[in-house]
């Protein structure tokens, strides 16, 4: 589904990138990696483990979108390498949970920390989440153009605010707490390999996002050049300010202090910085999830689109407002239910086992090809071990979190009964 009137450039790109990304994760699931792996070292090694698997997972996605560079995005290639039974379970499960839920938790937390600032009560802060949605739609709606100017305008503040954390208490915070810098006297055996797992599922929920890029390529320029410049250069920045965030926390607040933290950043920087520590946290996670909430908005629509488009969804939806509209309807709905914090832990499962699968995919069609031509090819090690970690890490995930891997599961199997109903409209091509 290739846009004639393409108008997303590089800086935009980038933008939807650690829009997608950035969020409210880095403020709030450190705490859940630490309470996983109490020791520093160990505590950021997770962190960067997350970060380089998701880097590769960023190599493989940006063949494939060069490869398949309509909107639709990891859709697109699962049904190019398995057929529309599974690109549908993807799709369903992104848009009842994972992309709709992202928007509602993003909008969610914009409204708790401006709640700190300004004052709300609880249903306050449901209507306040769900008029920042309504109105990203509506900006949407109005102009592809300047949402993404607005997007770009963010992202810049972020990236800008989040900058100012580390590099304040770099600076000024010269007390260091008992405990929160123990990296040389960490020991090789001193966590679980389990307990790894449980924390990778934390890192990887900060982590994920960076597949969104693909959704949109059919608003890019030039999507063979931009898609894998942005998606690359855009996690080198994620991965840079994820590590130094990290070592801001751990800088203020001991091993035991992080894990037992319900709302970490705030607590470092008003622990750090009195008062005006906490307000200084309160602005950027303000505008991190502005950002973040108009991002998941523009990209999730087009996998709307898409399944539009392949029959899986009914034709009206091929229409962007009306995609818009339903991506905005659910939203609301999975806002005001409450759910869609519980659901998370449970698809992260679920969309490892699509990552591992769109990897293979990968795998599969190059043996297919006969010739060797490319603009941009990773060696194939790659995808095969980012198809083992897959494996890996969602039998981990099933062994130490089971309720929540079944749940994950059972939410996409879901889908099968909605994708027999639409069967009849299911389009060949």
């Amino acid at each position: 589904m290739k846009n004639q009137k393409a108008i997303l450039g590089l800086g935009t790109a980038i933008s939807i990138i650690i829009g997608t990304v950035i969020g409210s994760g880095i403020f709030l699931t450190p705490s859940n990696v630490v309470a996983a792996a109490p020791s520093p070292f160990w505590s950021m090694s997770i962190w960067i483990v997350a970060g380089i698997i998701s880097f590769l997972g960023c190599l493989i996605f940006s063949e494939l979108a060069i490869k398949f560079p309509d909107s639709g995005g990891q859709y697109i290639y699962l049904f190019e390498c398995f057929g529309p039974l599974t690109a549908y379970l993807y799709g369903w499960t992104l848009i009842t949970v994972i992309q709709t839920g992202s928007i509602a938790a993003e909008a969610s937390v914009f409204a708790q920390f401006s709640s700190g600032l300004f004052g709300a009560n609880f249903l306050n802060l449901k209507i306040l989440a769900s008029l920042i949605i309504v109105g990203f739609t509506a900006l949407n709606i109005f102009g592809l153009k300047k949402a993404a100017e607005a997007l770009d305008f963010l992202t810049i503040l972020k990236l800008l605010t989040l900058l100012f954390i580390p590099l304040s208490i770099f600076f000024f915070f010269k007390d260091s707490p008992p405990g929160a810098n123990e990296f040389s006297n960490t020991h090789l055996d001193s966590i679980h390999l389990g307990n790894f797992g449980v924390g990778l599922i934390a890192a990887f929920w900060a982590y994920d996002g960076w597949n969104s890029l693909g959704y949109v390529a059919g608003d890019l320029k030039n999507p063979k050049r931009h898609i894998p410049l942005a998606t690359l250069g855009g996690m080198v920045i994620v991965i840079f300010f994820y590590l130094a965030m990290n070592w801001a926390y751990q800088s203020v607040l001991t091993p035991s202090e992080i894990a037992a933290s319900q709302n970490l950043a705030s607590e470092v920087m008003t622990r750090a910085f009195g008062h005006s520590g906490g307000v200084a946290i309160a602005i950027a996670v303000i505008i991190a999830t502005l950002g973040s909430t108009n991002a998941f908005i523009i990209a999730g629509s087009r996998i709307i689109q898409a399944m539009a488009e392949k029959g899986g969804l009914p034709k009206a939806f091929v229409n962007s407002t009306n995609a818009f509209l339903l991506q905005m309807l659910w939203s609301l709905l999975l806002l005001f239910s409450g759910r869609f914090d519980q659901l998370f832990t449970a698809v992260i499962m679920v969309s490892f086992l699509f990552y591992g699968l769109t990897a293979a995919g990968l795998i599969i069609i190059r043996k297919k090809q006969k010739s060797s031509d490319s603009e941009f090819k990773i060696s194939l090690l790659i995808p095969a071990f980012y198809v083992l970690f897959c494996l890996f890490f969602t039998i981990n995930s099933m062994v130490e979190k089971p309720k929540e891997s079944l749940l994950g599961v059972g939410l996409s199997l879901l889908g099968i009964p909605a994708f027999y109903f639409f069967r009849p409209r299911q389009r060949p091509d």
